[in-house]
């Protein structure tokens, strides 16, 4: 999932940059990664909790 995210993200900083904006569409998307990894597995920890699952 996180691959998908990533790579839509790398589409949308691709477009902005391609519109004139100064952005390095390569370090927004490393940047990008590590954030959205945290965010997916919060995600998915809160989904396993909310269907009473336990670790």
């Amino acid at each position: 999932m996180s691959y998908y995210a990533v790579g839509l993200f790398g589409y949308a900083i691709k477009a902005i940059h391609y519109a004139g904006l100064p952005v390095d569409p390569s370090i927004a998307t490393g940047i990008a990664v590590p954030i959205v990894m945290g965010v997916l597995w919060l995600g998915l920890k809160q989904l396993i909790k909310s269907l009473g699952h336990s670790s």
